[in-house]
């Protein structure tokens, strides 16, 4: 026993064991409220008052008790996470005999964050109706978005900010949410208009942000939010939230129903689309009305509203705007909102993948799903040398994912996307404001990018259409590194030849993740494959090049091959050779070994000589093979000269 102990011969713990367990008016539990009024503050008497309150005095406590467990809980509490203090405050302030102006009171001295903490503990619905009620009466009714507000954030936003919150605070907070700025119309008209409109837009997007962190600490309960958000204003922000940015933490069928509710904004887009087309043309708007009934009666009322504005309101600067809104649509959810569930190799983390609650299966059926909903846009994409460069950008990496997913690329689709790439020449350095290396860079993206759009043209019944590789004799090692074992497979099988084969394998000298298994099984179709790989290996630096890692990844799969051949091992580069493939990492293949020892035998000058050849690391000399060098330091003549570069 500790000294405290001493006191009532009886360890507090041994207390609270029976105050869990006795009735409320047994010798230990009278025993347990004598030693709350003695102990001093602290773990044993928190721990002792959590007992009690959970145990015999579950229902029925005196008032004293639970003012003390409150006060002394709430003062305690240092962790808003995890701590016995403030386990007592909130079973405390849960109790059903704790008096309603004591709780009250409490809750009116609590910060946001431990309000959250406190019914997040209990898990009680009298405490969470009675936070709930709290915050309805003593926090101030929602005011418009301000930039200010993220910075000093109102109660709503610190309760929101974590997530675990029962149901009736959830909304008590959400309730109590700043609403979405608007523009003041008496302001705009005595004020000065462009710093009042550029007010509202940095008020808008701090409203969004907040909704960013709302979202992301809710996630598990998106669809309290959505329900909440009914048709307001907030519901298109928090569906955009969940679809581009944190995708993977949303449930499979509530991602593709709300993937699906925005894909349904598109009709209204290319119905804008439409009517800016005809207006273009100087088509009379009853005309318009007329030709696009069935169109526009098709909308949802705020469709037909939106492009009804149009039909209202030609200015020839607006008309040219909305004629490009179904591929400014697409283009942007491309760049914005869907870009992660059109390309989820970008959604990482720490530079590793994230793991989605969605399968492959549902994210390839999400993006088909835009792919053909979309693809409208590229039937109406007209070039506009009039937009910035950026919007290119982003049009080709529409293009590009629209390729990507389409179920087939027809000869419509071949034909249409050929004319836009033919226009969608971006300049990045200048349209991003980037310079120098970042500039080059950024080129060399998009170049790679309208390349590989004109291989998915070239090759369009690939079936992993993403890595579409083009023509077998344009196609380069280097390319076929890029691609994943499925789709390698694929395109062997289609275009099968000796010399594409000699490509594939060299790719493995390129690709860091592929297997000795898909090494062999490529070598296995060549119609001459032990012949073929010495000839490659000794041709290593004019087909590969590049720097150790390259011969490296080579030696490595040459000898994890069953049994290589003497005239392979010394094809390969010797440096290497004598430093790869062991059983630990940085020593010698077996076999390896056993062709020096054979070389060389007991020749001292052979083997004095040998130690002294120029074959190295890195350099010219790295590319020297290992017969070549057996050779020299046996026959004692010249050093052979390196293999010629690629």
């Amino acid at each position: 026993m500790t000294s405290d102990d001493t006191r009532t011969g009886l360890p507090p713990a041994f207390l609270a064991a029976l105050a869990g367990q006795a009735g409320p008016q047994a010798p230990p539990v009278r025993l347990a409220l004598q030693r709350v009024q003695d102990l001093p503050d602290g773990t044993v008497r928190d721990g002792l008052l959590l007992a009690l309150l959970e145990g015999a005095l579950h229902e029925r406590a005196p008032q004293w008790l639970l003012e003390q467990a409150i006060e002394s809980g709430l003062r305690d509490d240092k962790d808003l996470q995890w701590s016995t203090a403030g386990q007592v405050a909130a079973a405390a302030l849960a109790h059903p005999a704790c008096a309603e102006p004591v709780r009250e009171k409490a809750l009116h001295a609590c910060t946001a964050q431990q309000l959250g903490a406190l019914v997040r503990r209990s898990r009680s619905g009298r405490l969470s109706e009675a936070v709930a009620a709290h915050l309805g009466q003593y926090e101030p009714a929602p005011q418009p978005m301000t930039v200010d507000r993220l910075t000093s954030p109102g109660t709503a936003e610190l309760l929101l900010a974590a997530p675990g919150l029962p149901d009736a605070v959830l909304a008590a907070a959400l309730n109590l949410l700043p609403t979405q700025p608007a523009l003041d119309e008496a302001a705009l008209a005595d004020g000065d208009t462009v710093q009042l409109f550029r007010d509202y837009q940095e008020a808008l997007k701090a409203w969004k942000q907040m909704w960013g962190t709302v979202v992301t600490a809710q996630v598990a309960g998106s669809r309290d939010l959505l329900a909440w958000a009914g048709d307001g204003p907030a519901r298109s922000v928090i569906r955009d939230h969940l679809l581009g940015t944190l995708p993977w933490d949303v449930e499979p069928d509530l991602l593709e129903t709300v993937a699906a509710e925005d894909l349904a904004d598109f009709a209204t887009a290319e119905a804008v689309t439409r009517v800016c087309r005809l207006l273009a043309a100087d088509t009379p708007v009853p005309e318009i009305r007329s030709r696009l009934c069935d169109v526009l009666s098709a909308l949802p009322s705020r469709g037909r509203e939106q492009a009804e504005l149009y039909l209202d309101d030609a200015h020839e600067r607006v008309v040219q705007i909305g004629a490009r809104n179904a591929v400014s649509w697409a283009a942007e959810r491309t760049h914005g909102t869907w870009r992660y569930l059109l390309d989820p190799a970008q959604a990482r983390q720490w530079g590793q993948p994230r793991a989605w609650q969605a399968s492959e299966d549902l994210l390839a059926r999400i993006g088909r799903d835009f792919a053909t909903t979309t693809l409208p846009a590229l039937h109406l994409w007209e070039p506009d040398p009039s937009r910035y460069a950026t919007s290119h950008i982003h049009e080709l990496r529409w293009l590009h994912l629209l390729l990507v997913h389409l179920p087939q690329i027809t000869d419509d689709v071949r034909r249409q996307a050929g004319a836009a790439l033919s226009h969608l020449q971006p300049r990045t350095g200048y349209s991003s404001g980037a310079s120098g290396y970042e500039a080059r860079r950024q080129e060399r993206e998009l170049d790679d990018l309208r390349a590989t759009i004109r291989r998915m043209l070239n090759d369009a019944a690939a079936t992993h259409r993403a890595a579409a590789l083009g023509s077998p004799q344009e196609v380069t090692a280097a390319q076929l590194a890029r691609v994943d074992d499925r789709t390698l497979r694929d395109y062997l099988e289609r275009h099968r030849s000796d010399d594409l084969l000699e490509k594939a394998l060299l790719s493995f000298a390129f690709a860091a993740n592929r297997s000795d298994s898909s090494f062999a099984e490529v070598l296995a179709l060549h119609s001459a494959p032990a012949q073929a790989l010495v000839r490659i290996t000794a041709e290593l630096r004019s087909r590969v090049g590049g720097g150790p890692q390259n011969r490296e990844r080579w030696t490595r799969l040459a000898l994890a091959l069953p049994d290589p051949s003497e005239n392979l091992i010394r094809a390969l580069p010797a440096w290497t050779a004598l430093s790869t493939g062991g059983s630990r990492y940085d020593t010698a293949h077996p076999q390896v070994t056993q062709l020096v020892l054979s070389a060389l035998g007991d020749n001292e000058e052979a083997w004095a000589r040998f130690a002294d050849s120029p074959a190295s690391y890195a350099g010219p000399t790295a590319w020297l093979r290992l017969g070549d060098v057996l050779d020299a330091a046996v026959k004692g003549t010249d050093w052979p000269r390196p293999p010629a570069p690629h």
